[in-house]
């Protein structure tokens, strides 16, 4: 059986805290930057200064002070991120030397919520449309944090976190254009609705003419996306929040595609990719009269793509659960499990195929972490853990132990140990290549990688193949 990619990381690092968080100083007084909170290294939130990773914080003021237009543009802010630009429409973003299309050791979530790719690994960027004035911070940490986050999260984690809707009131209206850039239009509306509850709705629309090649003749890749969304807040009590995020998208491209016409001959031909699809998306926060917090989120996400190679439907439902308890003054547990169900439906084309054409996963985790105050303000200890179960592959344990050494403010030293692994795709699991009359299956054992060539078959007919041990051509 395949085995899954397993990555071990050992870290130490000094860092002034008080230049690590991206924000402006000359209006932020060095106490302030200290006490910032973040929450993806913990899933609670926690101040910057007690953080035992490397974090680093774009703010919106960041952004807006950068001029950038889009998400990965917003990311080149942050130390330590790889940001390439492929060509007009597709990006190329990892962290640590591990970059390219589809980076698979890199996880992006938006609100909690992952955006990896689970058919060809890695992230759609050019369908990350969000509107940045509506973004309170990206959060960035470079490292390993599968004991918290799970599967893919082996060179870091980046959590796209956005503003509350009590944040987004009034009306909204901008236009941007460019020669080397797309035209882009969006509109917010937000209001509330009773003294506890807050809602906003927006649509942002961009679109980019024909390129040119590098050849005298054009090259036409033009493109259209259509991104819109709702966001809603209630407090119905001083201890619970409720959150709904609903969001629809469209996207259209033309882009290149590799063409297998005879044996051993390959040919560049030009078609249409399309992508459409929506998510719905519930979190509930309730904190006890002792501090205790527990967290629950739900979503449900279907994406339909047409990748001129290949054409899939991938449907994603997720549910996750925590509990945080302070089991005295130095000791803390957090614990929890979620659930995760992705059914894929593939379309075969002649230059790319999957076998079976549809499939589904299943993903079963449960963790549990202890912090330690080993001397308070001063010396932490955390030790914590993930145990995930998936289809076709077993379980995997994801340990991580993190010391947190604060001498005197605003210096901290941190080391720490972790063990992170890669989730495979459905193309690690059913890819084929069908060259002409010919077809190529990639069967990989654990250590090795080997290749079959056979006649090829009609893509519905074709026999089931083996894991891959490589992804398709880019286009």
């Amino acid at each position: 059986m395949n085995r899954i990619a397993r990555y071990l990381r050992l870290g130490i690092a000094a860092l002034p805290l008080a230049l690590a968080s991206g924000q402006d100083l000359t209006s932020m007084s060095l106490e302030q930057i200290l006490n910032m909170d973040v929450v993806s290294v913990s899933k609670n939130r926690a101040k910057f200064s007690r953080t035992p990773a490397a974090v680093h914080v774009i703010t919106q003021e960041d952004i807006r002070r950068s001029g950038a237009t889009s998400l990965p543009e917003a990311l080149r802010l942050a130390p330590g991120i790889h940001v390439a630009r492929i060509n007009g429409q597709s990006w190329a973003i990892g962290m640590r030397g591990f970059n390219s299309s589809t980076s698979n050791k890199l996880l992006v979530m938006i609100d909690g919520r992952s955006i990896y790719n689970p058919v060809m690994s890695g992230v759609i960027w050019s369908a990350q449309l969000i509107m940045l004035e509506d973004v309170d911070r990206i959060e960035v940490i470079r490292g390993p944090a599968g004991s918290v986050w799970g599967a893919n999260a082996v060179n870091g984690v980046i959590n796209v976190v956005s503003k509350s809707a009590a944040a987004t009131i009034g009306t909204l209206a901008s236009v941007s254009g460019g020669s080397m850039d797309p035209v882009r239009a969006s509109l917010r509306q937000g209001a509330t609705l009773g003294p506890n509850a807050a809602w906003r709705t927006w649509v942002h629309h961009e679109t980019n003419g024909s390129g040119r090649a590098l050849i005298d003749e054009p090259q036409q890749h033009p493109w259209n996306t259509t991104r819109g969304g709702f966001r809603l807040d209630w407090k119905p009590s001083d201890r619970d929040d409720l959150e709904l995020h609903a969001e629809i998208s469209s996207l259209r491209q033309d882009i290149n595609i590799f063409n297998y016409p005879r044996p051993l001959a390959i040919e560049i031909l030009q078609t249409n990719s399309s992508s459409a699809g929506g998510f719905i998306l519930g979190k509930w926060t309730h904190i006890n009269s002792r501090g205790d917090q527990s967290r629950l989120q739900v979503f449900d996400d279907v994406q339909q793509n047409d990748l001129g190679l290949v054409g899939t439907k991938v449907r994603t439902f997720d549910t996750d659960f925590q509990h945080s308890i302070a089991v005295t003054a130095s000791h803390r547990l957090a614990f929890g499990g979620g659930f995760r169900f992705t059914s894929i439906e593939s379309e075969n084309r002649p230059q790319l195929g999957f076998s079976p054409t549809n499939r589904v996963y299943h993903v079963g985790n449960v963790f549990l972490q202890h912090e330690w105050s080993l001397i308070p303000d001063i010396l932490s200890l955390t030790l914590g853990g993930k145990l995930e179960r998936y289809t076709l592959v077993g379980s995997e344990f994801q340990p991580s132990a993190r010391i947190l050494w604060t001498p005197a403010r605003p210096v901290a030293f941190w080391a720490a140990v972790s063990r992170a692994v890669r989730a495979p795709s459905h193309v690690d699991y059913a890819i084929r290549y069908p060259l002409g009359p010919l077809q190529i299956s990639l069967s990989p054992s654990p250590l090795t990688s080997s290749a079959t060539v056979k006649p090829a078959q009609n893509p519905s007919e074709a026999s089931r193949s083996a894991p891959a041990s490589s992804c398709p051509p880019a286009p």
